[in-house]
């Protein structure tokens, strides 16, 4: 083949070529572009997906330190917890036994208030005169002057046998002044559960102890109301078990004079007044007897005027079985005349 020919095929061949490819070039243009922006789009996408997976990994790494920040917390928190429940136990099992102190204390404390009140009680006993009957005349301390009663009086002669009381009581016993007692004056008080409890009291001394008929009679000695007490159990006594007949019977506390007797009542608003302490029985011609109350009241005034005027008078009954007494008149020496009499 000679060149010339050659150079025609490889011309034409060469065409062919450069006209297929334009064909194919027009034809696959577009989808190239496509693909082309869509491998732009990945590329973005990718760059994108990488900053959000450096980002997210940041992130990660920020929120994992965080959670070991966290962790080591709790760790601490944990442990802290377990101290204070243990803390806690300790304090409850301190607290049931402080409760149970407490109880038992107040227990106690109540227990002494009320050991403080009774003694308070019998306190008074000793030194008020009219809290003290309870205590002295009580059928025990009444049935102690028995044996003597029985033995220096007889059944029926009843005012001799008054008489006899009387004489025995001067005779026997020695008046002596009473020495100072001590007594609770005031008493402080605080709530507890509702209960009033005494937490503090003060104290002061009284020159007045009522005795009982027996320690009067055994030690031979006492003051006006110690051997008024005494008279009025011997004639209670012997009016109540040995005559059979009860008759009204007073003790008689007098103010201004500060004095204490037995009134013995007669009918017809008569009066007999018996107080071996002060030496001084109603009398006529040397005998026991009674008279009109309002004379025998201003004798009796009369009697006592260098110690004071007589400005009241309280009459006392007491039942000598229970030692419950009974207030049944106060006023002066009219008033209560006006009462005997009445």
């Amino acid at each position: 083949m000679n060149s010339k020919i050659f150079g025609i095929l490889f011309l034409g061949v060469l065409l062919g070529g450069l006209v297929g490819y334009g064909g194919a070039y027009f034809f696959y243009t577009p989808q190239i572009n496509e693909l082309s922006l869509q491998y732009e789009n990945l590329s973005q996408e990718r760059d994108d997906l990488n900053t959000a997976y450096e980002n997210m990994s940041e992130d990660y790494e920020n929120l994992n330190t965080d959670y070991e920040i966290l962790e080591d917390q709790r760790d601490d928190l944990q442990d802290q917890y377990s101290t204070l429940s243990s803390q806690y136990n300790t304090l409850q099992i301190d607290c049931n036994s402080i409760s149970a102190n407490y109880d038992s204390t107040l227990d106690k404390l109540k227990g002494l208030s009320d050991d403080v009140q009774d003694f308070n009680e019998l306190l008074n006993s000793y030194c008020f005169f009219e809290e003290s009957f309870p205590r002295v005349l009580c059928s025990n301390e009444v049935e102690e002057v028995s044996s003597i009663v029985s033995l220096i009086t007889f059944p029926s002669e009843i005012w001799v046998n008054y008489n006899t009381i009387y004489n025995y009581i001067v005779l026997n016993v020695e008046y002596v002044n009473d020495i100072g007692l001590p007594y609770i004056t005031t008493c402080e008080y605080q709530n507890f559960d509702g209960d009033e409890v005494i937490t503090g009291f003060s104290t002061d001394t009284r020159e007045d102890y009522i005795q009982t008929p027996k320690f009067t009679l055994e030690n031979e000695q006492g003051d006006c109301d110690d051997q008024a007490v005494l008279a009025y159990a011997m004639i209670g006594y012997y009016d109540k078990y040995i005559y059979g007949t009860e008759y009204e019977l007073y003790i008689a506390f007098s103010s201004g004079s500060g004095h204490v007797a037995v009134f013995l009542p007669v009918q017809d608003g008569n009066l007999c007044i018996i107080d071996p302490s002060g030496n001084y029985l109603t009398r006529r011609s040397g005998s026991i007897t009674s008279k009109t109350a309002s004379i025998e009241l201003q004798n009796y005034d009369n009697y006592w005027s260098t110690q004071g005027e007589i400005t009241n008078i309280q009459l006392y009954q007491v039942n000598i079985v229970t030692g419950i007494s009974t207030m049944v008149e106060s006023g002066s020496i009219n008033e209560i005349a006006d009462f005997l009499e009445s």
